[in-house]
């Protein structure tokens, strides 16, 4: 017997810091707003466990069959991803912002139009302001996914993952570990490196790593010493999960919150 899997499960969604939500249905894309939408007082509050009353909007029709979405950092703009291309949309309009050709897409954790696409397993490309900026070859055998937020991740074919400034695209550290995926905090002092069965929490000191781009001390092997520090691991699988300020919330496999 041969089992063969086709698509996800995942809904392909995504919702920016004030609650809108942007989602795909088919090539169709839809939006809504879920802020307020549980009531401000206990006489209008919604009671745990019931469906949130919803009303979407729709935006237009994307012209690639959509397999991933995700807002920038300020929620103005959405990248479409799929079949190995993607497009840039502006979030309430659907307007065509920029587009290309890309195996995996990621936003910076800053820059409005920042963002970075792997052109294959040995190319990777920056973008600034929407305009291409530079292009790297990663220092690792094989660049097998890449990884937004305050630095750019990119997971190496060796069981690490490689982080890479975004304004100078130097090499910063390499963590010798295999992510799922990275998880930044808002104020990016603080990174989760989540694996297949446990998880790693650093803290990250953008000062010394801007000294050091700065001053031009970066090795090329090694990239910024102190640049990270490892405070503590969890033993858990993580399946997804959210920075609040310096407490990390998630969810393992058993469904735990």
């Amino acid at each position: 017997c041969v089992v063969v899997e086709l698509g996800s499960d995942d809904p392909v969604v995504s919702m920016d810091g004030t609650g809108k939500v942007v989602w795909a249905k088919n090539n169709e894309i839809q939006t809504t707003t879920v802020r307020g939408l549980a009531g401000g007082d206990d006489d209008d509050a919604l009671p745990d466990g019931e469906r949130l009353p919803v009303v979407p909007r729709d935006l237009g029709a994307c012209e690639l069959y959509p397999q991933n979405i995700k807002h920038n950092c300020n929620g103005r703009f959405v990248s479409v991803c799929g079949d190995g291309e993607y497009i840039i949309y502006t979030a309430q309009a659907l307007r065509n912002k920029a587009f290309g050709q890309a195996i995996d897409f990621v936003w910076s954790a800053t820059g409005t139009g920042d963002y970075a696409i792997r052109e294959s397993v040995s190319r990777v490309k920056f973008f600034k302001n929407f305009k291409e900026s530079r292009a790297i070859k990663p220092a690792t055998s094989s660049a097998e996914g890449l990884f937004g937020g305050h630095l750019l991740g990119v997971k190496g074919g060796d069981s690490a993952v490689l982080f890479y400034d975004w304004d100078s695209g130097e090499f910063i550290r390499k963590i010798d570990v295999s992510p799922k995926e990275v998880y930044w905090s808002d104020a990016g002092n603080l990174v989760l490196i989540a694996c297949e069965d446990s998880a790693y929490v650093l803290s990250y000191n953008a000062a010394a790593t801007a000294s050091a781009v700065a001053m031009g001390q970066v090795s090329p092997e090694d990239g910024v010493d102190g640049s990270f520090d490892l405070l503590y691991e969890i033993s858990d699988t993580i399946t997804s999960g959210e920075w609040v300020g310096d407490c990390f919330i998630y969810c393992n496999n058993a469904g735990r919150l």
